[in-house]
């Protein structure tokens, strides 16, 4: 039977053009165990759907070609039939059942499904992949009788664009593809400000505290301010001579041992910074800010008041 979704109903990518960028190198998406997110975002702009109408959406990604790829000197070439099969699996849209009006006030995107190359996974949103295989996702739409009623229109329509063919790998065969995933991934943030290696390279603490999705800090555009930047805080700190002898500060410390505080200071606080900071009025020996510093120190269990500088 036909489908009974106007021909006037058109469907396009609002990130056609990232998709473009990707699709002229043979876009890649990497499948994983688990299942992982494809980027670019299979976003849709749906036009011509009938306001007051009930419609489902779906996506499925169905393999182009028995072929099994390989990338041979900066190009994909054929290297045979694939040994397995797949099956189609259709993942609906999370906001289910909707009138045309929703659908077409803003993209649609099925940002929740992932793409997995384990065959037992029974993951709602994963879509079982072949790695080194090519496919195509596809829309299907379908006219509803009602959000809690099965479809009237049991054949649907669907839509192909092609700029969203794709390959799945375990891992990114060419460079440009990973150069262009980091350069607009807002994911691959960190790799962009110089990759993970440079940054544990060159970190000299431990991390502390919540991840930065769960900071406080990551709430405005402030970063967390550590013990070390305390001097730039508004606090008025004269300045210190300190002599390279040996010296012993003369004020009596609480006991850190019993201290209350554990903040999560981890950095170790040098003679001369913590004479500086201790000669401001504002930070008394019982600060939290300097409490918190001062039990990170390693101290000499005998002489617990005994700094190395």
């Amino acid at each position: 039977s036909s489908s009974l979704i106007s021909d006037s109903v058109s469907v396009r990518l609002s990130n056609e053009t990232l998709w473009k960028q990707f699709n002229s190198l043979n876009t890649e998406m990497v499948v994983t165990k688990n299942g992982r997110k494809m980027f670019p975002k299979i976003e849709y702009v749906i036009e011509g759907l009938d306001e007051n109408q009930h419609y489902a959406l779906f996506l499925h990604i169905e393999r182009i070609n028995e072929n099994r790829y390989k990338y041979v000197s900066g190009e994909w070439v054929s290297c045979g039939k694939a040994d397995t099969v797949d099956t189609i699996k259709k993942v609906g849209h999370q906001d289910g059942v909707l009138m045309g009006s929703a659908w077409m006030r803003s993209p649609v995107s099925f940002d929740r499904v992932k793409i997995t190359n384990n065959t037992m996974d029974s993951s709602p949103s994963n879509i079982c992949l072949t790695s080194m295989c090519k496919y195509r996702p596809i829309l299907s739409i379908f006219k509803m009788d009602s959000p809690i009623h099965s479809s009237i229109d049991t054949d649907g329509k669907q839509f192909v664009l092609s700029v969203t063919e794709f390959i799945a790998v375990t891992a990114y065969q060419n460079q440009s593809i990973t150069n262009l995933k980091i350069a607009h991934n807002p994911f691959a943030k960190g790799f962009r400000e110089g990759g993970a290696v440079d940054r544990k390279r060159s970190s000299t603490s431990p991390p502390s505290g919540p991840s930065p999705k769960r900071s406080p800090s990551s709430l405005s555009n402030h970063s967390t301010t550590s013990l070390l930047s305390l001097p730039s805080l508004p606090i008025n700190i004269p300045p210190t001579t300190v002599s390279s002898a040996p010296t012993t500060p003369t004020v009596i410390l609480p006991d850190l041992k019993m201290s209350p505080f554990q903040l999560p200071y981890p950095h170790p606080l040098s003679l001369p910074l913590y004479s500086s900071l201790l000669s401001s009025s504002p930070l008394s020996p019982f600060n939290p800010f300097l409490l918190s510093a001062l039990t990170a120190m390693q101290l000499n269990s005998s002489s617990p008041h005994n700094f190395s500088s």
